[in-house]
């Protein structure tokens, strides 16, 4: 299996062939932060070519944010069904 990469990223993403190399500087930029908050890895195969591991942190954030995101819904359905009522 391939590892992930910035630029593999990049060209899953883009939809025009003249966004990739800006996709491509912003998911390198992002990944550089993930990487320092300690959300993903960053392995080294060669300079242009940089493998993105996910860390146990990343899975626990991911996690926590849909928790939060089922109960906000469920909030905003139980408001607007009370809104109709």
């Amino acid at each position: 299996m391939r590892k992930l990469t910035a630029y593999g990223l990049a060209v899953m993403l883009c939809k025009q062939p003249n966004e990739l190399a800006k996709i491509n500087s912003q998911i390198r930029a992002i990944t550089v932060a993930a990487s320092h908050y300690g959300l993903i890895i960053r392995g080294y195969g060669s300079p242009q070519l940089v493998a993105l591991d996910a860390t146990p942190l990343l899975h626990l954030f991911f996690i926590t944010l849909g928790t939060r995101n089922i109960a906000a819904m469920r909030a905003l359905f139980a408001a607007a069904d009370d809104a109709l009522i």
